[in-house]
């Protein structure tokens, strides 16, 4: 097998927004999490600073809530999985 690489051929740019990270409302990612009003390390806002500190310091592009695991605490995944003709209805 032989790989040929064309440096010189660009077909686009990426964009770095793709790469974000998300959050939900598990534990403490939200609430006492990156969302702290009145916690000492809070901006005028209410977000912990330390915390988007650290976020800068890995750069995240974005951060996305809800994440997308949210639909399971509203709907359990097992009942919105499978075969279309057994799935739950409510």
């Amino acid at each position: 097998m032989k790989l040929y690489v064309l440096k010189e051929r660009e077909l686009g740019k990426r964009d770095p927004m793709i790469y974000g990270h998300f959050i939900e409302h598990f534990h403490r990612q939200i609430y006492g999490g990156v969302y702290d009003p009145g916690n000492e390390l809070s901006d005028e806002d209410g977000f912990r600073t330390d915390v988007l500190d650290a976020m800068r310091k890995i750069k995240v592009p974005i951060l996305r809530w809800p994440g997308g695991g949210m639909l399971c605490v509203v709907i359990p995944l097992e009942k919105c999985c499978g075969q279309q003709q057994k799935a739950h209805v409510r």
